[in-house]
C-alpha cells in the first residue's frame, strides 16, 4: 500500500516539478531579457565605435580626395578610395561631385548590396576647395559600413555570454532539483505512505487511541504543521463514526416511518394525476379554439393592412392626378400666349412681305416690324420660360412622387418646384404660402416624400383650417441644426380641440369628411417621416390660433441608415 502511495505520483506531475518549472520559466525569462539587452547595448557600442572609426577616416582621408578630386586625378582618387575600403570598418566607397551624381564606386554601394538596405549605414560627408577669398564644394564622400562587421566585433562577447548563461542555468536547475527532492518530494512521499496505511475498519475499533501519522522534518516546518493537522482529523473522525452509528440507527426507525408515509403520498399524487390529465385535455381544446380565434384574427389584420396600403397608394395617386391637373391649367395660359403671339407675328410677316412684293415697303413700316417684332419676341420668351419653368417643376415632383428614390438636392430650390406645381390649387383661394430657407441647405433624402408631406399639409389646411373665401397665411420654416433638419408647418386657421389633435395621425380620421377628407393625410405624412425619413414628428393646436406641426429629421439619410 505505502510503496503504491509513493509510485502513484508520477514525477512530472509532482509538486516539485511544477515549482521547478516555475521557478525556472521566471528565471530563463529573465536570463532571456538581461542576455538580450546585454547584447542590445554592446550592438550599439560596436556600431557607435564604427561611427566615430568612419569619422576618423573622414578627417584622414578628406584632404587627398577634395585634391584629387579639384584636380581630376582619377587615378589618385580611386586609389585612396581603394585604400579606404580596406579598413575593417570600411566595405565601399562612394563619391559624388557637385551635382550629387556618382562618379566612383568602390567596394560594396548601396547600388550593389544584395542585402536589404537596413543592413547598410554610412558616413557622408563634404569636399570643400579652400581658395583665398571663397570655399566651393567640390563633391561629396560616403564610407559605407553595415551590420555584419559590427556583428563580427561583438560575436566573440555574445558567445562567451551565451555559454556563461547556459551554465549558470544548468548549475541552476541541479541544485533546485536537489533542494525540492530533499526538502518537499521525499517528506511528502513519506506522509502518502503514512497516510495510505489508514484503515477506516481499525479506527472504528474499540481501541482507544486512532492511528497517527509520523514523518522526519522540523517541528515548526508546514509539513510538521501539516502532519498535527491529519491527526487531529484523525481522532475527530474516530469520535464521528461512533456517533454516525447511532445516527444510523435512528435514521433506520425514520426510513421505515418515512416509506409507509411516502407510500399514502403515491397513492394519492396517483389519484391527483387522473385528474390533471381531465384538465389538461381540457385546456388543450380550449387552446386550440384560441390558435384558430387568433389565425381568423391575423388574417383579418393582414387584408385591413392590405386594404390600408391600397388606399393610401390611391391616396397618392390622386394627389399626383391633382398636381398634373393644376400644372396643365397652368401651362394654359402662357402656351396660349405665346400661340397668339406667333400668329400675330406671322401676320406681321406676311403684310411686311406683301409691301415688299408690292415695292411699297418704306423704311418706317420696316422699323415698326423690327419693334413689334422685339416685343412679341420678348413676350413669346416670357411665357415660353415659364412654361418650360413649370413643366421642369411638375416633371421633377412627378418623378419623385411616383420613382422614389434616395438623392441629394436643394431644400430651397426643391420646395419652390412644389409650391409652383401647387400655385393652381392655392390661387383660388386667399390663402398665401410663405417660405423661410436659406439656399445653401442640402439634403440627402427621399424628394418625394418631403414633397407628399407639403402637398398633404396644404390639403389639410386648405380643406380643415380655413372657410371658404377666408383669408390666410401659411408659412414654411426651414433650418439646419448640426445633422439635422428642422422643418415647421404652420398656419393661422381655425385650430382643433386638444382630443383631435391627439387624434389627428391615426388612420381614417377626418373632422370634414363631408368635404373629401379621407382620414388617410396626416397618417402617409406621420408614416412618411417616421418610417421612411427616420424622423419625428409633433404637433400642437388651438382653437383659433390655427396649426403647428414640427418635422425633425436626419440632413444625411444614408449615414442613418447605416
Amino acid at each position: 500500500m505505502g510503496e503504491f502511495a509513493i509510485n502513484s505520483v508520477k514525477f512530472k506531475h509532482s509538486i516539485s516539478t511544477r515549482l521547478l518549472k516555475i521557478v525556472l520559466s521566471i528565471y530563463f525569462l529573465l536570463t532571456f531579457i538581461v542576455t538580450s539587452a546585454h547584447i542590445f547595448i554592446e550592438y550599439n557600442a560596436a556600431k557607435k565605435d564604427i561611427k566615430t572609426e568612419l569619422e576618423v577616416t573622414e578627417h584622414t582621408f578628406k584632404h587627398i580626395l577634395t585634391s584629387a578630386l579639384w584636380n581630376m586625378n582619377d587615378s589618385q582618387l580611386k586609389v585612396t578610395a581603394e585604400g579606404i575600403t580596406k579598413l575593417p570598418s570600411v566595405i565601399g566607397v562612394e563619391v559624388l561631385d557637385a551635382y550629387n551624381e556618382t562618379i566612383l564606386r568602390v567596394g560594396l554601394t548601396p547600388s550593389k548590396l544584395e542585402t536589404s538596405n537596413s543592413d547598410t549605414f554610412w558616413h557622408e560627408f563634404s569636399l570643400l576647395h579652400h581658395r583665398t577669398n571663397q570655399t566651393q564644394q567640390v563633391g561629396s564622400v560616403r564610407l559605407i559600413s553595415n551590420n555584419n562587421i559590427v556583428f563580427n566585433r561583438i560575436k566573440l562577447g555574445i558567445f562567451i555570454l551565451i555559454i556563461g548563461a547556459i551554465i549558470k542555468t544548468v548549475a541552476l536547475v541541479a541544485l533546485i532539483t536537489i533542494v525540492f527532492n530533499r526538502l518537499l518530494t521525499r517528506p511528502l512521499g513519506e506522509l502518502a505512505n503514512d497516510a495510505d496505511k489508514i484503515d477506516l475498519n481499525t479506527i472504528q475499533g474499540k481501541q482507544n487511541q486512532a492511528y497517527h501519522i509520523r514523518i522526519k522534518g522540523h517541528e515548526q516546518s508546514e509539513l510538521k504543521v501539516l502532519e498535527s493537522a491529519l491527526n487531529n482529523m484523525m481522532d475527530k473522525i474516530s469520535a464521528s463514526l461512533s456517533d454516525l452509528d447511532e445516527l444510523n440507527k435512528e435514521l433506520e426507525i425514520k426510513v421505515a416511518e418515512r416509506t409507509n408515509s411516502l407510500n399514502q403520498t403515491v397513492k394519492q399524487l396517483d389519484k391527483d394525476q387522473q385528474a390533471l390529465k381531465y384538465e389538461v385535455a381540457i385546456r388543450q381544446e380550449k387552446e386550440k379554439a384560441l390558435i384558430q380565434g387568433r389565425l381568423k384574427l391575423q388574417n383579418s389584420l393582414n387584408e385591413l393592412k392590405q386594404t390600408q396600403d391600397q388606399l393610401i397608394e390611391s391616396e397618392k395617386m390622386a394627389s399626383l392626378g391633382e398636381l398634373v391637373a393644376g400644372v396643365a391649367h397652368e401651362i394654359n395660359t402662357p402656351v396660349g400666349l405665346s400661340l397668339t403671339g406667333i400668329s400675330h407675328f406671322q401676320y406681321m410677316l406676311a403684310q411686311l412681305e406683301k409691301r415688299y412684293q408690292a415695292k411699297e415697303l418704306e423704311e418706317q413700316h420696316f422699323e415698326k416690324f423690327i419693334s413689334d417684332s422685339k416685343e412679341l419676341a420678348h413676350s413669346i420668351h416670357i411665357s415660353l420660360v415659364r412654361a418650360a419653368g413649370l413643366v421642369k417643376s411638375f416633371k421633377q415632383v412627378a418623378v419623385d412622387q411616383s420613382h422614389e428614390i434616395l438623392r441629394t438636392f436643394n431644400v430651397n430650390e426643391y420646395i419652390n418646384e412644389v409650391l409652383l406645381s401647387l400655385h393652381n390649387k392655392v390661387k383660388h383661394t386667399q390663402i398665401t404660402v410663405e417660405v423661410d430657407c436659406d439656399k445653401w441647405i442640402e439634403v440627402n433624402s427621399y424628394p418625394g416624400s418631403l414633397s407628399q408631406i407639403i402637398t398633404n399639409f396644404i390639403n389639410n389646411s386648405l380643406i380643415h383650417a380655413y372657410k371658404k373665401d377666408q383669408a390666410g397665411k401659411i408659412k414654411l420654416k426651414f433650418s439646419q441644426h448640426d445633422d439635422k433638419l428642422h422643418f415647421t408647418y404652420s398656419d393661422d386657421g381655425c385650430g382643433q380641440e386638444e382630443e383631435i389633435v391627439n387624434k389627428m395621425f391615426n388612420p381614417f380620421f377626418t373632422t370634414n369628411r363631408e368635404n373629401g377628407g379621407s382620414g388617410l393625410g396626416l397618417n402617409i405624412v406621420y408614416n412618411l417621416v417616421t418610417q421612411k425619413m427616420k424622423g419625428s414628428i409633433n404637433v400642437s393646436s388651438k382653437p383659433g390660433f390655427g396649426t403647428k406641426f414640427t418635422i425633425i429629421i436626419p440632413i444625411d439619410l444614408t449615414k442613418q441608415e447605416v
